[in-house]
């Protein structure tokens, strides 16, 4: 919404004295204009008109007015020039001839000349000008029966507090391709405060009772908020509005405000102490903390931080650390996690309550929060529910297996003691050939977790086929397979294996290498 609309007209100095205020035609949003007392004196706009615009403060400029000379519609076509109109004031010729950019063409719906005539041009233009930039505008006629000026009266000039308009009234056309009469403007400048906050003057982080940044915390308890305003350089009163938000609605479920004075000159940098009563439910919210203070236009506004995230965890609440995919949370994801994401399932049966819990979240990635990262949760019903909710939407369903391939064979950080050592089918696996090296046979085990399609080859250094040792679907379980090279040369080789499981569609692949000596 535009907070402060201002819609400016001039014809010549002596519509000031006359002037009231009137809404501009098929423009609702615009709060105010300068009426003209007196209509146009018969002149037209054949080539075009030009003026001129300096910022006084901070200013967007999105729409222009015109009048047409008579009830016929104009297509006219809208340039403007961030290097300036007028070269030499008040001499013929002295003008700006360079530059020129065009913001598009548009068909202006004629009524005829005269006070309130005025029509916007229907192309939005939403240029930010800063104080003090002077700009050249130029509305030039395309076809159609031309623009409405002014001809035979001095140079006029019209000011409020955010722009300045010269609108040129001598003769004389503009040199080059791009020609217009910079004579009197009849129409309007529409604008809005161009005010801002400029960048990485505001911030904010939340900090645990160690004053160490954290992103979750205890209820009932509270959270620290660390923050920074360097932003304007005077006093002001700087106020701070911090949201928590449901992560699926939106909706605000806690609101906490506090004020806090800058000082001039000085950077406003403190911490605030922010309760967190314990009727607020658990798991992560959105928050969104809006700072209350003044911008450019040195007017006090709204400045949106960034957003982050906070987890809420019961009372005394550990939050598990989840890595989507190893639901069995042994370091590893591969079939275990099938195997105990099927059975959790099994064992939850109609119980609602172990299959639904809090989400995790990501400002980065929201609810399709499964990049292989550790991803801190708040604790379920269940001690190991967290885990099995692989994808974090707080519902354990069949969609969790997605993670579970999505990361399949990956691991985070070194395999621990929760790993179990003994080579068996509840995973898929190929154990080290035995003997090895060998002479002139040898013994490869390889486990499947599923009924599978297995192939087993074996490739010299070279990367030559010289056996096939399994290519066809295998039972679950472990087998063990012979690989007799009394017909091959000394030397290293390599066994491949390649599984597939029929019914879940996982994969795995891995290679050994063997040394045969004669």
């Amino acid at each position: 919404m535009r907070s402060a609309t201002r819609l400016t007209t001039s014809l010549f100095a002596a519509a000031l004295l006359l002037a009231t205020f009137f809404s501009m035609p098929g423009e609702a949003s615009a709060q105010g204009a300068l009426q003209l007392s007196t209509g146009l004196a018969g002149n037209n706009g054949t080539s075009g008109i030009s003026f001129e615009v300096t910022a006084l403060k901070s200013t967007k400029i999105y729409r222009l007015w015109t009048q047409t000379y008579s009830a016929g519609n104009c297509v006219v076509e809208v340039s403007y020039n961030p290097t300036g109109l007028i070269n030499v004031p008040g001499s013929s010729g002295g003008y700006n001839t360079t530059g020129w950019i065009s913001l598009g063409q548009a068909t202006v719906a004629g009524v005829g000349r005269g006070v309130g005539m005025e029509r916007a041009i229907p192309i939005d233009i939403n240029l930010m000008m800063n104080p003090g930039d002077r700009w050249g505008f130029a509305i030039r006629t395309v076809s159609g029966t031309g623009v409405g000026y002014k001809s035979g009266v001095a140079p006029y000039v019209f000011s409020d507090s955010y722009i300045s308009i010269n609108t040129q009234a001598w003769g004389g056309s503009v040199p080059g391709s791009f020609s217009f009469y910079p004579r009197q403007f009849c129409g309007a400048v529409q604008y809005d405060e161009g005010c801002f906050f400029p960048d990485n003057i505001i911030s904010y982080e939340l900090l645990d009772a160690q004053l160490q940044p954290t992103t979750f915390a205890n209820i009932p308890g509270s959270v620290n908020m660390h923050y920074t305003v360097s932003y304007p350089d005077e006093a002001s009163t700087v106020g701070v509005t911090m949201n928590l938000r449901n992560v699926i609605t939106d909706a605000i479920v806690y609101t906490h405000s506090f004020t806090a004075n800058k000082l001039a000159g000085q950077v406003l940098d403190a911490v605030t102490n922010i309760p967190l009563p314990a009727n607020l439910p658990t798991g992560y919210f959105k928050v969104d903390v809006t700072f209350n203070t003044k911008n450019s236009c040195m007017n006090y506004a709204d400045f949106e931080a960034p957003k982050s995230t906070l987890l809420l965890l019961p009372p005394g609440a550990q939050m598990c650390i989840v890595w989507p995919g190893d639901v069995n949370n042994d370091d590893v994801v591969n079939y275990g996690d099938r195997a105990a994401l099927n059975k959790y399932i099994y064992d939850a049966n109609m119980r609602s309550s172990w299959l639904q819990g809090p989400t995790r979240y990501s400002v980065e990635g929201g609810l399709d929060y499964v990049a292989w990262k550790a991803q801190p949760s708040a604790p379920w019903q269940t001690s190991d529910g967290c885990y099995k909710d692989t994808d974090g939407n707080g519902i354990i369903n069949n969609f969790d297996y997605i993670a579970i391939k999505l990361n399949w064979q990956k691991t985070h950080g070194i395999i621990s003691s929760k790993q179990t050592p003994v080579f068996s089918a509840v995973s898929f696996d190929m154990d080290q050939n035995f003997p090895n090296p060998f002479n002139p046979t040898t013994s490869i085990r390889y486990a499947v977790p599923e009924q599978s399609h297995v192939r087993l080859i074996v490739t010299d250094m070279l990367g030559r086929a010289v056996a096939t040792l399994v290519d066809g679907d295998v039972e679950s379980g472990v087998h063990s397979v012979e690989f007799d090279a009394g017909q091959l040369p000394s030397g290293n080789y390599i066994a491949t294996v390649m599984m597939t499981g029929i019914e879940s569609g996982l994969t795995f692949n891995k290679t050994v290498k063997m040394a045969l000596n004669k």
